[in-house]
Parts: structure tokens; C-alpha cells; sequence
């Protein structure tokens, strides 16, 4: 099951030009606005609308036909806990 922050997370990223920064500093660069960057996505109506779909189909998912309470209680829980990954 694919993690919806990994979706999130740039890996083996390979641009398309040369860059004009080493990947040293694009690394720094990164590390240094990560936070901003998790507090702005969190911050967008589309990303609660997006956990508020996501989440239940993740909960139905993984345990099958569920009493939906159960599965509107486990969502406000789950969604307590949900981190952007590199924050």
C-alpha cells in the first residue's frame, strides 16, 4: 500500500536542464524550507479535503467492512497522528 506522504517525496530527482546549483546546496536548500514548505500543504483547504477522503479508504482498506462511527473515530485519531515525512 503506497503511503499518501510518500507521494510527497521527491526522490532520484533528475532535472530535465543543467542546474545552476550544486546538489550540495539543493540539499541545504531543501532541509531549510521543509518545514515551511509541510506548513503551507497543511495549511491548503485541498489537503484536508484530500485527508478527509483519503483516510477513511485507507481505514476501510486495510480492516474490510467496518461499522462506519468506528471508522469516523479512527480517522480523527489517524489523522492526529499523520506527519509530513522530512518535517
Amino acid at each position: 500500500m503506497r503511503n499518501w506522504a510518500s507521494a510527497l517525496m521527491v526522490g532520484n530527482f533528475t532535472p530535465k536542464t543543467e542546474m545552476a546549483l550544486s546538489n550540495n546546496t539543493i540539499i541545504k536548500l531543501s532541509e531549510a524550507l521543509s518545514k515551511d514548505v509541510a506548513d503551507y500543504i497543511s495549511d491548503q483547504p485541498e489537503f484536508f479535503d484530500l485527508m478527509v477522503q483519503l483516510i477513511p479508504e485507507a481505514i476501510y482498506a486495510k480492516l474490510g467492512n467496518v461499522d462506519d462511527q468506528v471508522a469516523a473515530e479512527l480517522s480523527m485519531c489517524i489523522s492526529e497522528r499523520i506527519i509530513l515525512k522530512g518535517v
